[in-house]
């Protein structure tokens, strides 16, 4: 591809072929390479540049009072170039100071001098071409490339802030939702966790005490009569049916039993009481018959039985009612066993009934259907639940142990930490984004100022060049 061409016509390999009467466009990337071919610049043109930047400096050295010529200076401090220079002498030549000159022709004022000699050492050995030639190729070939770069890179990081955002969004919605479903579970606002805490467990032991009362009282008669039987079956001793289910009998008459009258029919009921400090002192924790050991949770320092025992109070209390009997650790220990005894009775008893309704496993007047059966375990299942179930122990922990509700409110804490972090993120990501998009703007508007020089410059190339070979010609 040549390195001249006519603007719409074939394209000439030399300046000088056909006619000239239109302008000559340049092709840059092949210019220092076509005039060196046709010896207008010096083979050593690199060594010779540095001498123009140093004539450029010594004229900036030397002030001017044009207001014109100073402008253009400041206008072009930091890219200094043929045409810059050119134009700056032609507006110091035309003022008062560019126009004093000796009888030789020479300026007689230092700054007008130097610019001219800038000027000159640009023209030699037509130099400025090839001077231009290369500011253009840097432009076109690397600083307009690295400020594209650049901004697609600001671009890209405005993208990544973006989906990260989308990313913290998620997270934070996970985290409130993981809040909600704390507070859920914990029966709070979370506005005031230790006072919620501790009000919420005031507020709802005693109403599952008195459900699970009303509860045993409702089928209590049923689930005893039906088990004794049962039992006496097996044993073959018809007074077995009085005996089994100590506490649960206890629980459901509706009459009021002082501490001391359950002692007496449940002895096991003094027993534990007895056994128990000596199992805390020990470390011992459970119970051979397999039901929650509210005692030995106690010795760890969570103190379930928020009315304290006989022995910690000095006295055994007046039980005036049975919810109020529940509130006594080792009475709830108790009644849990019996609840889980008769609830396994009842478990199998329904597996015996669905795999064969007819066969007979106890006295005919003892049987109940399998809906009877399983209606009777939903009974007691609810029991369990209202016992020994995640909402309940929650509550009794509540209730005894500073140490667990400081735990549930360090909970609160890190889940409301959670939920505000990526809040805090976010914002940081905005402003991070607000950056990026301002460097970018930044940047396209320094791409676009240098585009525009740099068309300027190679059409102000092409119009020296092309008025210098048409001089030549018609010389």
């Amino acid at each position: 591809q040549a390195v001249w061409q006519r603007r719409g016509r074939a394209t000439e390999d030399w300046p000088g072929c056909g006619a000239m009467s239109t302008e000559l466009a340049v092709q840059y990337a092949k210019l220092p390479e076509w005039l060196l071919s046709r010896r207008l610049i010096p083979q050593g043109y690199p060594r010779l540049l540095p001498g123009l930047d140093a004539k450029v400096s010594e004229a900036l050295a030397e002030k001017v009072s044009d207001k014109a010529a100073n402008e253009l200076i400041e206008q072009h401090r930091e890219g200094m170039n043929y045409f810059a220079v050119k134009e700056i002498y032609e507006a110091v030549a035309k003022s008062p100071e560019g126009q004093a000159k000796s009888l030789l022709g020479a300026h007689t004022h230092p700054g007008a001098a130097k610019w001219r000699a800038a000027l000159d050492a640009f023209r030699k050995k037509n130099l400025c071409w090839i001077s231009i030639a290369r500011i253009l190729i840097q432009n076109v070939t690397y600083e307009i490339p690295a400020l594209k770069k650049h901004a697609a890179s600001c671009e890209r990081q405005v993208q990544e802030c973006n989906q990260r955002q989308s990313e913290l969004l998620r997270v934070e919605a996970n985290a409130k939702s993981r809040h909600e479903k704390l507070l859920a579970e914990l029966g709070i606002l979370g506005l005031d966790p230790r006072r919620e805490l501790r009000a919420t467990a005031k507020e709802e032991l005693p109403r599952m005490r008195s459900e699970l009362v009303g509860l045993l009282r409702g089928s209590g008669s049923d689930l005893l009569a039906y088990y004794g039987a049962f039992a006496a079956h097996a044993a073959s001793a018809p007074e077995v049916a009085e005996q089994v289910l100590p506490m649960l009998r206890v629980i459901t008459r509706d009459t009021q039993l002082s501490l001391e009258d359950i002692e007496r029919e449940v002895p096991t009921l003094r027993t534990l009481r007895d056994v128990a400090p000596r199992r805390e002192r020990s470390g011992v924790a459970g119970d051979a018959g397999g039901g929650i050991d509210w005692g030995g949770i106690t010795c760890e320092g969570l103190e379930l039985g928020a009315q304290g025992s006989a022995e910690d109070e000095g006295a055994a209390p007046a039980a005036n009612a049975a919810d109020d009997l529940l509130s006594d650790p080792y009475i709830r220990e108790l009644l849990y066993q019996d609840v889980a005894e008769v609830g396994a009775f009842l478990l199998a008893r329904s597996s015996e009934l669905a795999s064969s309704p007819t066969a007979e496993y106890a006295p005919k007047d003892s049987e109940k259907s399998l809906d009877d059966v399983k209606s009777l375990a939903d009974v007691i299942s609810r029991a369990e639940e209202l016992m020994a179930g995640r909402k309940t122990q929650t509550l009794l922990l509540c209730e005894s142990s500073d140490r667990y509700i400081e735990q549930q409110v360090k909970r609160i804490d890190i889940c409301k930490s959670q939920c505000a972090k990526p809040v805090t993120q976010r914002a940081s990501l905005d402003k991070a984004k607000a950056e990026q998009m301002e460097e970018a703007k930044r940047t396209e508007a320094e791409i676009d100022t240098l585009r525009r020089a740099t068309q300027k410059l190679q059409k102000d190339l092409e119009a020296e060049m092309s008025s210098h070979f048409k001089a030549k010609r018609t010389e």
